[in-house]
């Protein structure tokens, strides 16, 4: 989806082009009447996937480009939501401290200790760690998606794609700004403020974005506490422009998020250990825990960029730094579904670290036929992840487990795009790149001793000697070509490149030594597409196929039994050959010149090989773990299953609708999301959901001011988006489950102002 505007230059529509665009995206947009009735085109979307300003059009890759407009016009206001304004891409907080990003079906955990499969990059620096990438969005320029492998251009490589961030940078040339509030039936207030404030026209400016949001989220309640879950936000970002020279121009912002959180499990299910406790249904919201899950983050990023012109060449340099604290109290997996305070176990996690890059790369800026780029990378990460984990009933630590780690990465890459001729073009990309991480994870008997060994003995490392230092290299690319149509105008692309994520090590005490170590992942992908500028302008239609192989996908196995004694059930990362299938089409057009529709559609087979092999769960008549002789988990054939609970089909529509009147226009606008079934491992196949949100207001025509209700899934639909492994306590099963939904209805009223 793309923000757009209008204007007005006198040519009539084909009716052939419309109905084509009809039937290309999948549903009737528009009549060959209204194709006739007025003269308008599309802004041109200008985007930076390939480190240089292009045209959406002329990039040879799937590239959703969604306006910071758009953002505000659909109340998205949290990374989480992005989903509903991309096709082809699932989101999920799995908790405040992780989240999760899957593009074209291919699944990622973040309990996996692998790379991210989606790379996430805040005004072009890299983003570590799905707690920091999950939050707030404010003040935004635009978001750009990149689906596919992401192996030559940007600063690291991965297999999905890439979300690139674009925070708004100050006017040059006069003191602007706005500020919004808006409140919602779940106890919610988000206030905003932004402003320019030039210091020397046209030379220096600065920008400064506050943001403060809290709410009930989607208000479940703990029957334990009686409290709900609830949220608040506090943000603020300061940035800076500066055309030093003629030929150098300085960009920085730094941005500080304080995030604190009260959350715990959604639970279905019957108690099986304590009669006297209520049966749940999902869709009644409630959890069972003697206490809350209590979270607090501090984030901090930083991003410099200097461009600097010497001759007939760029020289830019990236520099960028984040850091996250995050502290989360909570109750223990084994303690969901249990409100006797005697039984209740507690966990505190806590996450430090640091991380810091740098990119420096040359591009000519005279090249009519050959244009090309170098660089180089480099980036260091250190931090430590620890858990205290109390013993049952007690606020005395039972043992502390410390994994502190260290990641350092560096690449070379070079890019290059030739012009064979006016209509042929063909672009090749290369990359090298070298990790290298030393990963430790010790465990030291806590305050109050544990099994009768004193506090602060050392009781052993989950890591293995022999894999707590790795030094992995790597090579990728890219090749693209390209001819361009003069009349219709489209562009058709074909596609080859590579992708890369480093192996590693799963932490966790079930483990054994067989299964500590998972291998690294290559993939190859190859894509065939087209862009379109159809109607003299009042359309845009791109369309996709692909194909990805995997070999050795990295993958995480929830709970799964280990021949421990007793036999433990832990989270397995491993690896299986894996295949990705699939087509997609994106639109956008102008039905009048009040009339504007858009939407997409995407289609993903994410699948095991045939004949692949993963550890799994396998129980005899009673309910008792089977796993073979001489094997420390049991496996299953895998062959054919999904890569994880995504759904194949996504369609998603965006309309609006203004009526002018003497001094102010009047809008409707409308937002569609369907989402296909999913296959989770833990509870089966997970039905088709669809949500609708409307939004209705008044505004200025310089839209100075904007005054409007909403509703967010307005029919209030009810599904299981995930499931988890049903919950266990002292080693029996509770009968409860928890569950993902579908966000309920949420009313709302928001008032901006803009200066």
């Amino acid at each position: 989806m793309t923000d757009s505007t209008l204007s007005k230059p006198n040519h009539r529509v084909h009716p052939l082009a419309a109905a084509i665009a009809a039937i290309c995206a999948g549903t009737t947009l528009v009549s060959p009447v209204w194709a006739q009735s007025e003269g308008l085109v599309l802004e041109e979307v200008v985007v930076t996937a390939q480190k240089r300003s292009q045209s959406v059009q002329d990039v040879p890759s799937t590239v959703n480009a969604i306006a910071g407009t758009l953002l505000e016009d659909y109340t998205i206001q949290d990374f989480s939501e992005l989903e509903q304004v991309t096709v082809g891409m699932t989101l999920e907080t799995k908790s405040p401290r992780a989240g999760s990003i899957s593009l074209r079906g291919i699944d990622y955990n973040p309990n996996s200790a692998a790379e991210q499969a989606v790379d996430v990059y805040w005004n072009d620096t890299p983003v570590r760690g799905g707690g920091g990438v999950f939050q707030q969005l404010f003040d935004l320029q635009r978001i750009e998606v990149l689906k596919g492998p992401q192996g030559t251009l940007q600063g690291r490589s991965s297999p999905a794609g890439a979300i690139m961030l674009h925070t708004a940078k100050p006017d040059m040339e006069e003191m602007e700004g706005s500020i919004s509030a808006q409140f919602t039936d779940n106890d919610g207030i988000n206030t905003t403020a932004a402003m320019s404030l030039p210091i020397i026209p046209g030379v220096l400016s600065t920008r400064i974005a506050l943001v403060y949001d809290e709410s009930d989220l989607d208000q479940l309640k703990n029957i334990g506490t009686g409290n709900k879950t609830n949220k608040e936000t506090t943000a603020g970002r300061f940035s800076v422009a500066w055309l030093a020279s003629d030929s150098l121009s300085i960009d920085f912002a730094y941005q500080y998020l304080e995030n604190d959180q009260v959350d715990f499990s959604n639970l279905q299910g019957t108690p099986v250990l304590d009669p006297t406790l209520p049966t749940l249904d999902a869709f009644d919201r409630k959890g069972l825990q003697v206490n809350d899950n209590n979270f607090e983050g501090e984030y901090n990023r930083a991003s410099l960029k200097l461009d600097w012109d010497i001759g007939n060449h760029q020289i830019t340099w990236l520099s960028g730094y984040s850091d996250i604290d995050s502290v989360i109290n909570k109750e223990a997996p084994n303690s969901e579904g249990n409100l006797d305070p005697a039984e209740a176990q507690t966990l505190i996690q806590i996450d430090d670290s640091d991380f810091f890059s740098q990119e420096l790369r040359l591009t000519n800026t005279d090249g009519d036929m050959w244009e090309y780029m170098v660089g180089i990378y480099y980036s260091e990460e250190d931090g430590s992840f620890s858990v205290e984990q109390f013993a049952i009933g007690s606020d005395t630590e039972s043992f502390i487990a410390d994994t502190p780690f260290s990641n350092e990465s560096s690449a070379v890459f070079t890019h290059h795009i030739v012009h064979l001729s006016d209509a042929w073009t063909a672009q090749l990309g290369l990359r090298w790149q070298n990790k290298k991480t030393d990963l430790e994870s010790n465990i030291t008997a806590g305050a109050g001793g544990f099994r009768g060994i004193p506090a602060g003995t050392f009781l052993g490392s989950l890591i293995p000697e022999e894999h707590q230092h790795r030094d992995d290299d790597s090579v990728t690319g890219a090749v693209n070509l390209q001819y361009h149509f003069d009349d219709p105008d489209v562009m058709v692309y074909t596609s080859f490149s590579t992708g890369y994520r480093p192996g590693g090590v799963t932490v966790g005490r079930a483990i054994l030594n067989d299964l500590v170590a998972f291998d690294e992942e290559e993939s190859w992908s190859v894509e065939l597409g087209f862009k379109s500028t159809l109607m003299d302008g009042r359309a845009t239609l791109s369309g996709a196929v692909f194909y990805q192989e995997f070999e050795d996908y990295i993958t995480r196995l929830n709970s799964t039994n280990v021949s421990t004694q007793p036999t433990q059930a832990g989270g397995i990362t491993a690896n299986a050959d894996a295949e990705v299938t699939g087509a997609e089409v994106e639109f956008n057009m102008l039905l009048t010149e009040n009339w504007q529709l858009g939407g997409g559609v995407s289609y993903a087979e994410a699948i095991f090989a045939d004949g692949e092999e993963l550890p799994c769960n396998i129980f005899d008549e009673d309910g008792s773990a089977v796993i073979p002789p001489g094997q420390t988990a049991a496996t299953c054939d895998v062959g054919g299953d999904a890569l994880g609970p995504q759904p194949e089909w996504q369609f998603g529509l965006n309309s609006e609708y203004t009526l002018p009147f003497s001094s102010f226009e009047g809008y409707l606008r409308g937002l569609y999301k369907f989402n296909g079934e999913r296959e989770d491992t833990d509870i089966g196949t997970l039905d088709s959901y669809q949500t609708f949100d409307v939004y209705l207001g008044i505004r200025s025509e310089s839209r100075a001011w904007d005054v409007g209700l909403f509703a967010r899934n307005l029919f209030d639909e009810e599904e299981i988006v995930r499931a988890s492994p049903e919950g266990v306590h002292r080693r029996q099963l509770t009968g409860y489950q928890g569950v993902d939904l579908v966000p309920q209805r949420l009313l709302g009223l928001k008032a901006t102002f803009r200066f």
